[in-house]
């Protein structure tokens, strides 16, 4: 079962999500449409943290993700500039997540650790393509 918490960073506009136990597609798209809504609205960068998380989305689910869940509730949500911080076991997925989101536009980069994370999400300003 997912579980997460989030911290909000205000003097960095960015929403720290901490992701730990089964991570399903549909409860990771629940949530992550829900905070990426937010993260659009208020001007906010997202970094989710999966180091504590066990995924089981696939490689077509991944593929699929941002006109599956994403599109229909606004375009502009890909735009939201993400990192995503993952553990070796799961390198492969989230390298494939990233070529995935970014060749469909998204600013969205994998890291190992957090440092090199904020500092990739506060080194240019949240300009969304319209």
């Amino acid at each position: 079962m997912l579980r997460y918490t989030e911290e909000i960073d205000e003097s960095k506009r960015i929403i720290i999500v901490n992701v730990c136990g089964d991570v399903h597609s549909e409860d990771l798209a629940s949530v992550g449409s829900k905070i990426r809504v937010r993260a659009y609205e208020e001007d906010y960068r997202i970094l989710f943290d999966f180091r504590k998380a066990k995924i089981y989305v696939t490689l077509a689910e991944a593929y699929q993700w941002i006109p599956a869940y994403y599109d229909h509730i606004d375009q502009h949500l890909k735009f939201v500039r993400t990192a995503h911080l993952a553990n070796e076991e799961d390198d492969i997925f989230f390298r494939f997540l990233e070529d995935t989101f970014r060749n469909r536009g998204s600013d969205l980069r994998m890291f190992r650790d957090v440092r090199s994370a904020v500092e990739w999400l506060e080194s240019q300003d949240s300009d969304y393509i319209i």
